[in-house]
C-alpha cells in the first residue's frame, strides 16, 4: 500500500510540474532555473510543439489543475511516510496544509493575501484533498 501511496505522489508531482513545464509562462519564478540547466533547450522545444494545444485547453486546467495535483501528491507522500492510522501527530501533518492552502484562497477573496481569488483553485484543492483522503479510507 505504501508503495501505491508514493507512486501516486510521484504521478500527481510530475503531472503538475508537466502542466507548467509546457504549458505556462516562462516568466514565472519557477522558470528560473530551468533557464540555467542543461535541458532548456530541450524543453523549449518541447514548449513549442505544445503551443498549438495551448490554446484549445481551459483555463482551469492550465491554472487550477496543477494546484489540486501538488496537494494531491502532498497527502499521498505524507500518508506513505506517516502511515494511515488517524491520531494526532497524523492529523496534524495529513490536514496542515490543506487548511493553510484554503484558509490563502479564501483570504484572497477578501485581500488579505496577495492574489487572485479563483473558485476553480477551492474546487481543485477540495478534488485533490477529497481524492487522497477517499483513497485513504478505501485501503
Amino acid at each position: 500500500m505504501k508503495i501505491l501511496f508514493v507512486l501516486a505522489g510521484i504521478t500527481s508531482l510530475i503531472s503538475g510540474f508537466s502542466i507548467y513545464l509546457f504549458f505556462r509562462s516562462d516568466s514565472i519564478i519557477y522558470f528560473n532555473w530551468l533557464n540555467n540547466s542543461f535541458a532548456v533547450e530541450i524543453i523549449n522545444e518541447i514548449r513549442q510543439n505544445f503551443t498549438p494545444l495551448k490554446s484549445k485547453l481551459p483555463t482551469w486546467f492550465l491554472f487550477s489543475l496543477p494546484d489540486g495535483l501538488w496537494l494531491n501528491s502532498y497527502m499521498f507522500f505524507i500518508f506513505s511516510i506517516r502511515g494511515t492510522a488517524f491520531n494526532l501527530k497524523n492529523n496534524v501533518w495529513f490536514f496542515s496544509i490543506p487548511i493553510l492552502i484554503l484558509f490563502h484562497e479564501i483570504g484572497q477573496l477578501f485581500n488579505l493575501f496577495d492574489g487572485t481569488f479563483d473558485i476553480f483553485d477551492l474546487i481543485f484543492y477540495t478534488i485533490g484533498f477529497l481524492h487522497t483522503y477517499c483513497n485513504l479510507l478505501f485501503y
